[in-house]
C-alpha cells in the first residue's frame, strides 16, 4: 500500500491527523502490512474513530490498547505497533468473514446481530468509503 495514499486517507478523517499523537507511525505500519485497499481503510478509520492516532490508548478498564483498541490484547501492543496493526488486522479480515453485511460489528461490538454494532458498523462504513475513494 502506499504511504501517501494512507496519509492523505488519514486526514479525510483529521486534517492535522500528520501532526497528532503516532498518525505517521500508524500509517507507515497500514502501509507496511498486506492489507487490500479495503482493509486498509478500515484500519485507518479504526485507528482514528478508537484512539485518535494514539498507539498507547488504553481504555478505563485497561482491557482495550493500542491504537485499534485490542480488546485483551498483549501488552506487548502497547510498544510495538507493528504487532498491534498485525493484530487488528488479523481481527477485522475475521469481523469482516463473519459479517460481510456488518463488516464493523464483530470488531467493534463482538456480535454480528447487535443492534448497536449494526448502527456504528452503518456509521463508520461511510467513512471508509470517503476513505477508499483515495486508495484506490
Amino acid at each position: 500500500m502506499n504511504l501517501s495514499s494512507i496519509y492523505l486517507a488519514m486526514r479525510l478523517l483529521f486534517p492535522d491527523g500528520d501532526h497528532v499523537r503516532d498518525a505517521q507511525a500508524i500509517g507507515l505500519e497500514i502501509a507496511r502490512s498486506d492489507a487490500s485497499p479495503y482493509e486498509a481503510a478500515l484500519l485507518v478509520e479504526t485507528a482514528f474513530r478508537e484512539s485518535g492516532f494514539d498507539a498507547a490508548a488504553v481504555s478505563p478498564d485497561g482491557r482495550d490498547r493500542c491504537a485499534y483498541q485490542l480488546r485483551d490484547a498483549p501488552r506487548a501492543v502497547l510498544v510495538d505497533l507493528r504487532r498491534c496493526t498485525e493484530i487488528a488486522l488479523e481481527r477485522i479480515r475475521y469481523s469482516i468473514a463473519h459479517c460481510p453485511a456488518h463488516p464493523i460489528a464483530i470488531y467493534a461490538t463482538g456480535s454480528c446481530s447487535y443492534p448497536a454494532g449494526i448502527r456504528l458498523d452503518l456509521w463508520r462504513m461511510r467513512e471508509v468509503r470517503k476513505i477508499l475513494q483515495v486508495l484506490q
